[in-house]
């Protein structure tokens, strides 16, 4: 009974079985790390598909849960990226929604699926520090967002406000911003702060962070 059970032992699992054996021995692309247990030979390859996945699920509505279920989980930090860069270079309209509902949790949509900010988002920053990151990853959001989130994490440092209180956030969002020279700034703000910021409280807040 175990037997005809097993997938492997069906025509279909058969014939799966020999296009991947015939993969692993023309092409190199799949490679057998165990008896029947076959994966990509580089990582690079487990992320672009998994990307692929998280972008284009078979069911539109699903993207968001996807991601957001995955963020903050550090073997899919590059997936997620990817994904971004998919969605936005193939449907750019639907791009800032995703951002704000699957990374930020603060939208209505975010709200009609349950999701709440990732535990002491007030204290830690992860969401928002995150979707900073994704800025720096060359995905075309929108200048109305990048200018969003840009005043924001401006505003902590030089405010000191919430979490911007705090050394480690302030050195992990000064991180985020300086990866930001990749990108034409949107933000006048920010380009002045790249060009050499002249308020006492940035240099402040930049010393303190140090």
């Amino acid at each position: 009974m175990l037997e005809s059970a097993d997938p492997a032992n069906t025509d279909a699992g058969a014939g799966i079985l020999a296009f991947v054996k015939q993969i692993d021995q023309h092409c190199g692309l799949l490679v057998e790390r165990a008896p029947g247990r076959w994966g990509f030979p580089h990582l690079t390859f487990e992320e672009f598909y998994a990307g692929r996945a998280l972008a284009f699920p078979a069911r539109v509505r699903d993207r968001p849960v996807n991601i957001r279920r995955r963020l903050h989980d550090a073997r899919y930090d590059e997936p997620i990226l990817l994904a971004l860069g998919l969605v936005g270079h193939e449907h750019v309209d639907d791009l800032d929604e995703l951002i704000t509902t699957a990374l930020l949790a603060e939208s209505d949509e975010a709200h009609d699926l349950g999701f709440t900010p990732t535990g002491h988002e007030d204290l830690l920053g992860r969401d928002f520090r995150f979707a900073v990151r994704a800025l720096a990853d060359d995905i075309p959001a929108k200048p109305r967002l990048v200018d969003s989130l840009i005043d924001r994490a401006l505003d902590e440092l030089l405010n000191a406000t919430g979490r911007g209180r705090f050394p480690p956030y302030r050195q992990a969002v000064l991180e985020r911003l300086r990866a930001l020279n990749r990108i034409p700034p949107a933000d006048a703000s920010l380009r002045c702060w790249q060009s050499g910021f002249p308020s006492s409280r940035f240099v402040t807040a930049t010393a303190s962070s140090a």
